[in-house]
């Protein structure tokens, strides 16, 4: 799902190419704790702010990417990078950093727009104020390393890598149940449920995410409600429900809308589209393909874009129109490759389930085109 994280990386770790680079133009101010500081983003262009931090202190960082997604790093002195985050479906959900800084000084956070990320938009960025950490902060400090860490294992995609992720991710989950942080809480399971998806348990996916669903309105977290219900949607629909689904397709619809999700929007659209066309209603479906694409292209999701021609294309093909078919199929071909492109790093056990490969469409593409032939 479309979530913020809250990642805290305790080691020296290098730095990614799009961190190392700084590029002509580079802009860096210094963060005021307790006040809002708003900017513009651009690929390409580095977004360096500055923090005075005392050793044993807790930080934490509250940055809201506006239509772009954004990867913001926090550095030490010493250039060891404590903190990171990125929404992990490359979109532009809030991001959450936190951390106990080791060494007094001048900390740096720097805010990149990925080099494949091709849109420019704006964020705001909060700093709570620094405070010697109390044990609390230390427990959501470990909370948090474990939730990083499963979601780096949960990217590399691989079946081992989402068997490694639950452990962590169940770590993440018993300490924010302690200390009652139901939005910590749903993260946890959010992740535990994708990979449940991914490795095929789908009925404990949908069991655990329903979990994580309760804990969202708890949390009054509406994003990650309607999220939560995208993805309830999609595992639902590969369980064989395309009525099930559809249920909750419907109801994260209004809440997306509501708060301008286009993403998610987008999504849901072209997963209603999905269960109306298993329903044998490719006419239905299509317009509900039609009207997913433009969102999908807005909020430049390469992958959702190309599922979502793809879908085009089969909708056409139950239609009959085999023409629009291979249009569609060959549209959706490049963008494919572009999104399997993007690496690891982009992909969940639930995006990659739920994206169609560049092999399947062009395999679809040239079933349509040898049918055109005869």
């Amino acid at each position: 799902m479309v979530t913020s994280l809250v990642l805290v990386l305790f080691v020296g770790v290098t730095l990614g190419d799009e961190v190392r680079r700084s590029p002509a133009g580079s802009v860096r101010s210094f963060i005021v704790p307790g006040a809002s500081l708003e900017g513009a983003a651009a690929t390409g262009q580095l977004l360096s702010h500055a923090l005075d931090v005392t050793a044993g202190h807790y930080v934490h960082l509250a940055v809201e990417p506006q239509g772009v997604s954004i990867l913001a790093t926090l550095v030490d002195p010493a250039g060891r990078v404590i903190a990171e985050d990125r929404d992990r479906d490359g979109g532009d959900g809030p991001l959450s950093l936190s951390a106990i800084a080791a060494q007094t000084g001048v900390h740096e956070l720097k805010l990149v727009v990925p080099d494949k990320d091709k849109r420019s938009g704006r964020y705001r960025l909060t700093l709570d104020a620094p405070h010697a950490a109390s044990e609390a902060d230390r427990l959501r400090a470990r909370a948090a390393g474990a939730y990083t860490e499963g979601v780096r294992l949960e990217a590399k995609t691989t079946a081992a890598s989402w068997v490694a992720a639950m452990k962590p991710y169940e770590e993440a989950r018993e300490i924010s149940h302690r200390l009652s942080d139901a939005r910590g809480e749903a993260l946890a399971l959010s992740g535990i449920g994708s990979v449940q998806f991914g490795h095929g348990s789908t009925p404990e996916a949908v069991a655990t995410t329903q979990a994580a669903l309760s804990l969202y309105r708890i949390a009054g977290d509406r994003r990650g409600e309607a999220a939560t219900l995208a993805d309830l949607g999609v595992f639902t629909f590969y369980s064989g429900d395309s009525r099930g689904a559809l249920a909750y397709f419907n109801r994260a619809l209004p809440i997306a809308r509501e708060l301008g999700l286009v993403r998610i929007e987008g999504r849901v659209l072209s997963g209603i589209g999905s269960a109306h066309k298993n329903l044998g209603d490719a006419r239905t479906a299509l317009g509900f393909f039609e009207r997913s694409l433009p969102l999908r292209r807005q909020a430049g999701d390469l992958g959702g874009e190309s599922t979502s021609l793809s879908n085009l294309g089969v909708a056409y093909r139950m239609l009959g129109d085999r023409g629009r078919a291979l249009t569609a199929y060959e549209a959706a071909l490049p963008l494919a490759r572009a999104a399997d492109d993007m690496g690891p790093r982009m992909a969940s056990s639930r995006t990659s389930a739920r994206s169609r490969s560049a092999s399947a469409i062009s395999s679809a593409a040239r079933s349509s085109s040898l049918a055109l032939s005869r």
